[in-house]
């Protein structure tokens, strides 16, 4: 029943956005009364909380494909690229797993975290890990976690700048796409050691020779009028 539960949970998530979802909604959905889905979950944030899980392995799964490829800086430049896919194409579900509007009285549970073959991060920092042994890295940095969290922090933060203030007039905005992955650049340019090979360009050639879902560079990010980003092809 808990199984079920989610399964209607992520599809009222996807419907709704958090700012719709609710238990008496989501009892409707399961054909329950609401006071029955408190048998299986404390409240709608443990509900929540469980959909950060799955949500986890969901991103997990999406940065196989480009984690394959062989060169260790355009491997992280694809990865990231993938990571931002699955943020503006599912921006709620994105949302929950960085940890907006969640109350985290019921953390999620320990089993995966920090392991490469669940938890996201931990992959993409396995990989950071990798181009640092390959000796693409300044050895000043050399620390694979600070250099996940940098690099996190630029792609949550961008993302959720344009979902926030993407209709407010005072600024011109530029396509998300184009500033996320230049941020990327910057970032790589200060922890390569020497000139950094490749780019932008390079990720959306090799993104497609995986197989992946890398649009065109003059793509957009476009805000609803609920302020909800959505990727433009």
């Amino acid at each position: 029943m808990r199984q079920t539960i989610l399964e209607h949970a992520r599809s009222l998530l996807d419907d709704e956005g958090l700012a719709g979802f609710s238990m008496r909604k989501l009892a409707a959905r399961v054909g329950v009364t609401a006071t029955a889905l408190y048998f299986h979950f404390r409240d709608k944030e443990e509900i929540l909380t469980a959909l950060v899980a799955a949500e986890r392995g969901i991103l997990r799964r999406q940065l196989e494909e480009p984690a394959g490829h062989p060169d260790p800086l355009t491997r992280l430049r694809l990865m990231y690229a993938a990571a931002f896919e699955f943020a503006v194409r599912r921006q709620d579900h994105f949302r929950m797993f960085a940890g907006d509007g969640i109350d985290w009285r019921f953390p999620v549970p320990d089993s995966g975290r920090q392991d490469p073959a669940l938890d996201p991060h931990a992959f993409f920092c396995h990989h950071i890990q990798q181009a640092i042994d390959a000796g693409f890295f300044d050895p000043r940095w050399s620390d694979p976690k600070l250099i996940g969290q940098m690099l996190w922090a630029g792609l949550h933060g961008l993302i959720s700048l344009h979902a926030t203030l993407g209709h407010d007039p005072w600024f011109d905005w530029r396509p998300l796409r184009e500033a996320v992955m230049k941020l990327f650049e910057i970032h790589l340019s200060g922890l390569v050691h020497g000139p950094v090979p490749g780019g932008h360009d390079e990720v959306s050639n090799a993104y497609s020779s995986v197989g992946g879902t890398e649009q065109s560079g003059d793509s957009t990010v476009r805000n609803d009028s609920a302020g909800i980003i959505h990727a433009d092809a």
